[in-house]
């Protein structure tokens, strides 16, 4: 590392190019030099000058290469340097915390945060940092990003939340830490596709587990509008376990539905003259009545 110094100021050019494009800076972030880093910016102060700003065949700053490798310290010491590469943009409009979302490093992420990375940036395909981090499967990395108020209903190009995008990707847990951060669990994406909906067509039972778990509704569609539900889907499936989880759970919601009806009729008769609450009353009798012959068709149905 030393020797990179004294070749530098023995009129060596710091800033000369490899088949990639990339200056000796590039490649001390990528490493994670933190010496060399130092060394080559001290001398960006004098005549013999490593350019920070220089990009790759990539398009990749250094600052770039640190984030992708997930090298905190090395962020740290270039951003120092140049406070807006925090928020720089690559190819594609990556910025540095793009970078170390997809590859789902916790600590480079605090390190850009604290360094003033905007963390609602977007790329071109209009995804955030957290719509990266879901992708990793890094739950840490999620985490790091709703602690510095990442917003967990930001969409896409395709309309998608962080949450379809963890549900594409099959990452359970992720999906429960982003439900626990108040992501909406019933939503639709472009594709007309609820968090639920992926899940089941992926057969994937443990995802279905912890979005049932979360309030989601088996029963939720429209098929008018071409959106199947979770259970007719698990129903025309092969797999038993997972149509027998969607129908328990969707007998759960007829009798929270019919339950629901019959409560808001007897509250609404509570301070009512005696002559309407006689009425109230055989509304409240008819609302029991409809209630049991709900669950006695999803019974059937079921």
């Amino acid at each position: 590392m030393l020797s990179d110094s004294v070749a530098t100021r023995s009129g060596a050019d710091a800033d000369k190019r490899d088949s990639l494009k990339q200056t000796p800076l590039h490649r001390a972030a990528h490493a994670g030099a933190v010496d060399c880093i130092l060394a080559l910016l001290e001398l960006g102060h004098m005549e013999y000058g490593a350019n920070a700003k220089l990009r790759d065949e990539g398009n990749l700053l250094p600052v770039h290469c640190a984030a992708l490798r997930g090298r905190d310290e090395a962020l740290r010491m270039l951003i120092s340097q140049d406070p807006r590469s925090a928020n720089a943009e690559a190819a594609d409009g990556w910025t540095p915390l793009h970078f170390a979302s997809h590859a789902g490093f916790p600590a480079a992420l605090e390190a850009l945060v604290e360094c003033g990375a905007y963390v609602h940036s977007v790329d071109k395909e209009k995804m955030t940092a957290l719509h990266r981090a879901a992708t990793s499967g890094s739950e840490a990395a999620c985490q790091v990003l709703l602690r510095a108020g990442a917003d967990v209903e930001s969409t896409d190009s395709l309309r998608r939340m962080p949450i379809h995008v963890a549900c594409e990707e099959e990452w359970a847990h992720v999906v429960r830490v982003l439900l626990e951060a108040g992501s909406p669990v019933d939503t639709l994406d472009g594709q007309r596709r609820t968090p639920l909906l992926i899940a089941t067509r992926a057969g994937n039972m443990e995802l279905c587990e912890v979005l049932l778990s979360c309030g989601a509704d088996p029963n939720f569609g429209d098929t008018a509008r071409g959106i199947p539900s979770a259970l007719a889907v698990a129903r025309r499936g092969t797999d038993p376990a997972l149509r027998n989880l969607m129908e328990e759970y969707a007998r759960a919601a007829a009798a929270a539905a019919a339950a629901s009806l019959v409560l808001s009729e007897e509250r609404q008769a509570k301070n009512l003259s005696p002559r309407r609450k006689q009425i109230a009353h055989r509304k409240t009798a008819q609302c029991r009545e409809s209630a049991n012959y709900l669950l006695s068709i999803m019974k059937l149905m079921i």
